[in-house]
């Protein structure tokens, strides 16, 4: 897990999210959830069904469950993470998206491809969305402030942003 509790809930207080009714088991509960959503935003499908990495560096140890810490890690800064660093930019990514869990937002939505809309026809207007090949497409909730933060970790265009307004 990313970050702690306690420093989840002054990030919470400081940013002016209300945690008020929400006890201490369900907030590490989100957090746990938070982290693995994070460590998965690290990849990118290249449109061949193949998950390509888009984290710097490596594991910092083989089979480690989490994506960091990594070795040989750096940002689009050039500042570099050691081994055992986890940058507080991810540390601050899981925290948004334990706090958008906890709110309601529903970061484990399972979708199978029979339940995508692709075409849609109203009246005369017709629509296509994206997925209309029939292929699945990433259905992971798009959270602007956490991939503001992630950016310069994960390259930023490269992701497929070219620019977050939050």
């Amino acid at each position: 897990m990313y970050g702690t509790q306690e420093a989840f809930a002054t990030y919470c207080s400081v940013g002016g999210y209300d945690l008020t009714g929400i006890d201490a088991t369900a907030q590490t509960a989100a957090l746990v959830r938070a982290s693995t959503f994070v460590d998965g935003l690290g990849y990118r499908d290249t449109g061949r069904g193949v998950q390509s990495p888009l984290w710097p560096g490596r594991p910092a140890v083989a089979g480690q469950s989490a994506e960091w810490p990594r070795t040989g890690a750096s940002d689009v800064y050039g500042a570099e993470f050691g081994d055992a660093d986890i940058p507080q930019r991810v540390i601050d990514a899981t925290y948004e998206v334990a706090f958008h869990d906890l709110s309601g937002g529903d970061i484990n939505r399972a979708l199978s491809p029979d339940q995508l809309v692709t075409r849609e026809k109203f009246d005369v207007v017709e629509f296509q969305y994206a997925g209309g090949d029939g292929k699945m497409v990433d259905t992971r909730p798009v959270l602007p402030a956490v991939m503001s933060l992630l950016a310069p970790l994960i390259g930023g265009g490269r992701y497929g942003i070219t620019m977050v307004v939050s």
